[in-house]
């Protein structure tokens, strides 16, 4: 081989050492990075968790879950995401207009964000915790607070726009109809019954009860002295009479309070 050739391929061997060097340092460094990624994103991803911050935890468990990624963080991060997947709830919102019908074109928005499709009902991935969402329905602005539970992802949130009370697709009967005599004719109102009605109605049962009772009474003592008659005790005479008294008084009182209760209540 000539000088010249020897030459040539000694800078041939030279570039390929070189390149080589070049591509080696490369790779180190590549791999390098990427260790400093999963790491970062292992570190990040365990305290986003801990804090309940569980969108922001995914995120980060995600990159660290990697196969790049040395087995030791990507054992750990493959665990810790699914415990993320399994807790972090959802909302579904639904925006109802004042006819009561859904309205899937409502502007949503959550915590400030605005949410695309928000008010088509789909499962929107959230952190636990209060949540201020709102929408924009018929013009009006609509807000709720909730409060999310972790592993809730069946939860609805509906808003109502002014007088939501109405069902879709049902007519509301006209006022001018209802008010009209043929729809609904107007009723005698009722008249209160008085409070002395009832008042003298209960004087009159305990008089007729109590004159009953002294009647009652009067009559066994008049079976008592019809045994000795002719040689009674004057004594035991009046007692009789007066216990006939009684009856006839109390009788008299419960059937006046009785009548008095009748007309007044008829009278009214």
């Amino acid at each position: 081989m000539t000088y010249a050739g020897r030459v040539k391929r000694a800078q041939r061997i030279t570039s390929a050492l070189a390149l080589a060097l070049a591509m080696s340092l490369a790779a180190g460094k590549a791999s390098a990075d990427d260790t400093d990624d999963c790491s970062h994103a292992y570190e990040l991803g365990q305290r986003f968790r801990q804090q309940s911050k569980l969108l922001e935890a995914r995120s980060e468990l995600v990159i660290c879950a990697q196969d790049g990624c040395p087995a030791m963080l990507r054992k750990d991060c493959v665990g810790w995401l699914a415990e993320v997947a399994e807790a972090t709830p959802a909302i579904a919102i639904q925006a109802r207009g004042s006819d009561g019908c859904d309205r899937p074109l409502a502007t949503a928005w959550i915590d400030g964000s605005l949410v695309p499709h928000g008010a088509e009902g789909r499962p929107i991935d959230i952190d636990p915790g209060p949540h201020t969402v709102r929408v924009e329905v018929d013009g009006a602005m609509l807000e709720q607070i909730v409060v999310v539970s972790a592993g809730d992802r069946r939860r609805v949130v509906t808003l109502f726009a002014a007088g939501g009370g109405a069902t879709c697709g049902v007519v509301a009967p006209s006022l001018s109809r209802l008010d009209s005599p043929v729809a609904a004719p107007q009723r005698e109102g009722a008249r209160p019954v008085p409070a002395l009605v009832y008042v003298l109605g209960v004087a009159g049962l305990v008089g007729l009860g109590v004159g009953g009772g002294f009647g009652i009474a009067g009559w066994s003592q008049k079976s008592t002295l019809d045994q000795c008659k002719g040689s009674c005790s004057n004594r035991d005479v009046d007692t009789m009479q007066r216990t006939f008294l009684f009856s006839d008084v109390a009788m008299g009182v419960g059937i006046v309070a009785l009548a008095a209760a009748t007309v007044i209540y008829l009278t009214r």
